[in-house]
């Protein structure tokens, strides 16, 4: 429980220190987002018009404030062209983008359209059509006069009857702005796609980028080259860091940790580097083109697959946690297939996770998982034994009519349950050999679990010869009863000693009675002492057992001892007249005097000496999870 307890407490720490970073790198942005919030325009997309009203009134703001940054490049500034871009951005319908790349694509569309609306003559906004417009002509598409570039209403999602611009303009923009500055030579102001690439955030002083060599502000994928060569340096620096912290962190080498927290330590250490890396890509660096678009989507790779490998190593920390101390208790059983059924969740959960990191990326990951899903029933007609296996496992480990350590029986084969796993279970016979049994064929046998026994029961049939007469056989009778009623290891409630019938050569006696033993060689020490005192109980009464033979006598033979005959009928005449005749059972009070007064473990034997000289003896116990053996009776 110990483990368990660390490792929900190493789980909430991370969760705390990725919560910690993001908000800590957000808050400054937070803090002066609000500081000019009320000074944005709303904005609207109910209607044509109110969408490029809303697009020229954010324009003005944004090259505003564009300029106070170029002048003094500090943070509230910083954050205010972040803002007014991203509210540039939600007047584009980015609904059909890859997640990982939707942000980006929405900026460029974005100043790419400020590109073009400096150099198309200005629209007039009397001219485009209002919402009661567009309804009465039932049309649900504005095209710019003179550009392909569309104003389409959404028809269904949260942003439903907004007016934005929609993916046709996300792919003819660009070319139509190329032919736009080919045609046009005159000055049109700030060449937005030019600024977004050289664009940086506060912690990139302006003296520095202005000293940047010309040969560095050249483009490549998208990205001035000066961007690329610190994006590099700037990851690699920040996972050496990464590793420097891990290699720093207490680990199973040290022992206080179990392997899989080692791992998920590892893991999960790099996911605020992550946090960080990607802040300082997007808001400070601020990479663009095909290069944002591979370094998004590296870092994208990366992080849901350290998530996946993160949650693979959490379930399999908190397996471990569950069967150390089940196995510290003393309770191991199942341990195969718990391990097993933790392996399976952990991969459920690493595969989903991967697979909507790709879909994120655009590719259509989930849909691949639903159509194998349909597909696996087609495999699972294919592997039904090997499913059939796994399930009888699984019944096994619920329903538990054996644990591991258990001695049972099942068809002509017994022994010890050693493991019972995915697709069999192994049983050490007594032989020493291993039994391996698929687990579908087991579960279906009958099994005989002697570990679960409470008592262990004593069942020989006793055949005395036929010259016993009745008073004799009653006498063998009462004081068997007798004797096991006194017997201190013998269950008085359940005993039932009979005569049962007339064999071929005897005279039958039943004996049922349940030793208060669940060890095997204490159950064998038990028997072997109730069946010598009734041996003695048979001679003392003057008779002897019975054996199926025929005998030719040459010789007289020895007669019985009359006197001993005589004592067994005067005592049985005796009860007749006292009335405590034990037939068909002692009274209550006989009981009461009879119960533990038999001396056990009898006189002479080993365990009968004083307490203080140590005896030892064999041990052959039903199962390994059985706790202490029934104490044993001394003098």
């Amino acid at each position: 429980m110990s483990h368990l307890i660390r490792i929900v407490t190493l789980a909430l720490a991370i969760i705390g220190l990725i919560a910690t970073v993001t908000a800590t790198l957000s808050g400054s942005t937070l803090k002066s987002a609000r500081s000019f919030e009320g000074d944005l325009p709303a904005v609207r997309t109910e209607s044509p018009k109110r969408t490029l009203a809303t697009f020229a009134a954010l324009k003005a703001l944004l090259e505003e404030s564009f300029e106070r940054y170029q002048n003094a490049r500090t943070g509230e500034e910083f954050d205010r062209v972040v803002s007014l871009s991203d509210e540039l951005t939600s007047l584009i319908d980015l609904s059909d983008q890859p997640d990982a790349v939707k942000k980006r694509n929405g900026l460029l569309t974005a100043m790419v359209l400020l590109d073009v609306w400096d150099i198309i003559p200005p629209v007039d906004l009397d001219t485009v059509p209002d919402k009661s417009a567009m309804i009465g002509d039932g049309l649900g598409t504005y095209v710019v006069p003179d550009t392909p570039i569309r104003l389409s209403r959404i028809d269904e999602g949260e942003r439903a009857g907004e007016y934005l611009f929609d993916e046709t303009t996300i792919r003819t923009a660009p070319r139509f702005l190329a032919g736009l500055e080919s045609e046009t030579t005159a000055e049109t102001g700030v060449n937005w796609s030019a600024e977004l690439e050289q664009f940086a955030g506060p912690w990139l002083p302006a003296r520095w980028i202005g000293a940047i060599h010309p040969s560095f502000l050249q483009d490549i994928w998208g990205t001035p080259l000066w961007k690329v060569i610190l994006s590099v340096v700037a990851g690699f620096l920040l996972f050496v860091v990464a590793a420097l912290v891990s290699a720093a962190l207490p680990v199973a080498r040290r022992g206080n940790l179990l392997p899989p927290v080692s791992k998920l330590i590892y893991c999960a250490s790099i996911l605020p580097v992550l946090v960080f890396f990607h802040y300082v890509l997007t808001r400070q660096i601020n990479v663009t083109g095909r290069f944002a678009d591979g370094a998004n989507a590296l870092l994208a790779v990366i992080w849901f697959g350290t998530l996946a490998a993160v949650f693979w190593n959490a379930i399999l920390a908190c397996a471990a946690a569950i069967w150390s101390s089940r196995t510290a208790s003393g309770d191991d059983a199942g341990d195969s297939l718990g391990q097993m059924l933790a392996h399976l969740i952990a991969l459920i959960g690493a595969v989903w996770i991967i697979a909507y990191g790709l879909q994120s990326l655009g590719f259509p990951a989930l849909s691949v998982l639903a159509g194998l899903g349909i597909g696996g029933l087609a495999g699972a007609l294919a592997i039904r034994p090997t499913l059939e296996n796994l399930i009888g496992g699984f019944v096994l480990y619920i329903d538990k009519p054996i644990r591991v350590g258990d001695w049972c029986e099942f068809g002509p084969y017994s022994g010890i349950v050693e493991k019972i796993g995915v697709r069999s279970t192994n049983v050490r016979a007594m032989d020493r050999t291993i039994i391996s049994i698929p687990n579908a064929q087991f579960v279906n046998m009958e099994l005989i679990n002697w570990a679960r026994c409470d008592q262990m029961l004593i069942n020989p049939t006793i055949g005395l010869i036929y010259d016993t007469s009745s008073d004799q056989l009653r006498y063998v009778l009462a004081e068997a009863r007798r004797m096991a009623i006194a017997h201190p290891r013998i269950d008085s409630d359940t005993v039932r000693i009979r005569f049962a019938g007339y064999g071929e050569s005897s005279l039958d006696i039943d004996v049922r009675v349940y030793a208060q033993a669940t060890e095997w060689n204490d159950f064998f020490a038990i028997r072997e002492d109730f069946l010598l005192r009734l041996k003695d109980i048979v001679e003392s009464a003057g008779t002897s057992f019975a054996f199926p033979s025929r005998t030719l006598y040459v010789s007289r033979d020895t007669p019985r001892d009359p006197q001993k005959t005589v004592d067994a009928e005067d005592a049985v005449d005796e009860w007749r007249r006292s009335k405590e005749l034990p037939f068909p059972w002692f009274s209550s009070v006989e009981r009461e005097k009879m119960n533990n007064s038999l001396r056990y473990p009898p006189h002479g034997s080993p365990d009968g000496i004083p307490d203080e000289v140590e005896t030892t003896s064999g041990s052959e116990p039903l199962s390994t999870q059985t706790g202490n053996p029934t104490p044993r009776s001394g003098d």
